[in-house]
């Protein structure tokens, strides 16, 4: 396996510094946030809490916790808030202190950093290009025998694929079963509710689901998250928390974000429409292959390896800022993430992709 090292997309300055080109003259596809941006009530929200800066939040965040409680139908017990999914992720695996743990790779790099950085030995199972990357239940359940925690995106990044319902509930029980820890990033899932299993929370007490306002409601910049778990060790995940980590910004615009339901159903059937129509574009150039998504963002392949390189140079002269795959274990040279935008930002990425796809040009760069 490849040695893997951390990147992340929507570094801005980075590609700026790297390009020479304005922050706002880049077009960003490496950022899986919401290009609808945040809800009009977040906004208001927002522009009614000045008055609230000089105080200090509510360490507990108790209204950000009793507000996703009702929402998910569980006691305020079940629910822990911080400051965004990856403190949660770094909490839990902290909380839960395993030995042994298994990742399904290619998966986002901090689930293995921060395993490491507990001191776990990480077992790992990779998912196939040929496969179209779709996680192998049976593989799975064969390969949990032995370990402490089973950390997994759901949707996963970068594949966007997902386990189907009943494969989930299956490997619930199982982990349940043999005393696993299964920690379940749910980041991505807005996008596709129906993959949720945080119902399952309250009744499996080995089960951790981490959730994001990051993605879906547009909160990058914020930094909120919260993580549904059995009262045991969300108790456990708070001993550790620092105190006042979810600020009073985050706490705020969580609750209008959860409460805005118009802006939910909106971004939802912006998402279905958008997604499918991206999807069949990419999917009709025979240089690339695209692989289907359940979230805003599409894995793609070069089919000509030779062209990656210049590809790269062509993207980047332009302006277009992909998230290259080149971290990522089990992933080669070629592989790219694009995420979803406005229809006129896709067609723009489309007419970059044609020009240095479907012509030589690129290959002078």
């Amino acid at each position: 396996m490849k040695k893997i090292f951390l990147k992340h997309g929507g570094d801005l300055d980075g590609f700026a510094a790297e390009t020479g080109i304005l922050k706002d003259r880049i077009l960003d596809f490496s950022s899986n946030v919401n290009p609808l941006g945040v809800s009009p009530d977040v906004a208001k929200v927002y522009q009614e809490s000045l008055k609230y800066l000089s105080q200090y939040p509510d360490t507990n965040a108790r209204e950000f916790c009793d507000e996703v409680a009702v929402r998910f139908s569980l006691a305020p017990d079940h629910v822990i808030a911080g400051n965004g999914a990856m403190a949660l992720l770094d909490l839990a695996i902290r909380a839960l202190k395993p030995r042994r743990a298994l990742l399904v790779e290619p998966c986002f790099n901090e689930y293995r950093r921060l395993l490491a950085l507990s001191g776990a030995q990480i077992e790992s199972l990779l998912l196939k290009d040929e496969d179209h990357f779709n996680f192998p239940c049976d593989a799975i359940l064969e390969k949990i025998d032995g370990i402490d925690i089973f950390v997994i995106g759901h949707p996963n990044n970068p594949t966007c694929t997902a386990l189907r319902r009943e494969e989930m509930i299956s490997l619930i029980k199982a982990t349940e079963r043999r005393g696993i820890a299964l920690l379940l990033d749910e980041a991505f899932v807005d996008w596709n509710p129906g993959f949720s299993v945080h119902q399952e929370v309250g009744r499996s007490p080995f089960l951790i689901v981490v959730r994001s306002l990051t993605k879906f409601f547009g909160l990058a910049g914020v930094r909120a998250g919260f993580a549904l778990a059995a009262p045991q060790v969300i108790s456990r995940m708070r001993f550790l928390q620092e105190s006042w980590s979810c600020n009073i910004l985050a706490q705020r615009l969580s609750v209008a974000a959860l409460r805005d339901e118009e802006f939910q159903n909106k971004s939802l059937a912006w998402f279905k429409e958008e997604s499918e129509d991206l999807y069949q574009r990419l999917s009709r150039m025979p240089e690339i292959k695209v692989f289907p998504s359940l979230a805003n963002f599409f894995l793609v392949r070069l089919n000509d390896k030779d062209r990656d390189d210049a590809f790269w140079r062509f993207m980047k002269s332009r302006g277009v800022y992909l998230r290259a795959m080149d971290d990522m274990a089990g992933l080669t040279d070629g592989y790219f993430r694009a995420a979803l935008k406005t229809r006129r930002e896709n067609l723009i990425l489309m007419e970059n992709l044609k020009e240095a796809l479907l012509t030589d040009r690129c290959l002078s760069f």
